[in-house]
C-alpha cells in the first residue's frame, strides 16, 4: 500500500514539476523587457501628454496578441524615434468609410471610430483614399497580422490615417501609463 502511495505521490511531483518549468520555458521564450519612454508631441493629448514618461513592455507583441485599445509603441521607419498610437482596428475586424459631408469617416464593426473623448475620426479625400485602397484589396476586413493604429486626433496624424494598415511586427512594445 505505502509503496503504491509514493507511486502516486512520485506522479504527482513529476506532472507538477513538468508544468512549472513549461511554464518557465514558455515566458524564456518571450522576453519582455521594462524600457521608460518620453512621450514627443501631441497625437496623443487626452491619453498621454507631452513630455510624459511612460514605460513600455518591450517584445510583449511577440508572444501576445495586440487588442483593441492597447497603446502600441510603433518603429516608425521613416524615424529613429518610435511613435505612440492606440490599436483602434484589430485582424478580423470589418471597416469601411463612410462620407459626411467633405470628409469621411471610418466604420468599424459597424460603429463610427472615434478618439478618447468619442469624437468621430475625421480624415479628408487624401487620407480616405490611401484607406479605400486597403478596404478594396482586403474586402473591408482587416487581414492578419494587420492592424489601423491612431493617435487621439480627430483629423489623425502620423498612423493610419497616413500610414494606412500596419504590421504587428513593427508594434515594439506595449506601453503602460504611469
Amino acid at each position: 500500500m505505502k509503496k503504491i502511495l509514493y507511486l502516486i505521490l512520485a506522479i504527482f511531483i513529476l506532472v507538477v514539476a513538468t508544468g512549472f518549468f513549461s511554464r518557465i520555458n514558455q515566458n524564456s521564450a518571450c522576453p519582455v523587457e521594462k524600457a521608460l519612454f518620453t512621450v514627443r508631441g501631441n497625437s496623443m493629448v487626452g491619453l498621454l501628454e507631452s513630455g510624459q514618461e511612460v514605460t513600455a513592455s518591450m517584445g510583449y507583441y511577440q508572444c501576445h496578441d495586440a487588442r483593441r485599445g492597447d497603446i502600441v509603441l510603433y518603429k516608425l521607419a521613416a524615424s529613429s524615434e518610435p511613435i505612440v498610437k492606440i490599436v483602434r482596428a484589430i485582424p478580423g475586424d470589418t471597416w469601411s468609410l463612410q462620407e459626411v459631408g467633405d470628409r469621411y469617416q471610418i466604420i468599424v464593426n459597424g460603429r463610427v471610430l472615434t478618439t478618447s473623448k468619442n469624437e468621430p475620426y475625421q480624415f479628408g479625400s487624401k487620407n480616405a483614399a490611401l484607406l479605400e485602397n486597403y478596404i478594396r484589396d482586403y474586402k473591408g476586413i482587416i487581414p492578419e497580422n494587420a492592424y489601423l493604429i491612431f493617435g487621439n486626433q480627430v483629423s489623425g496624424s502620423v498612423d493610419s490615417s497616413r500610414l494606412g494598415l500596419v504590421s504587428k511586427k513593427d508594434f515594439l512594445g506595449k506601453v503602460i501609463p504611469k
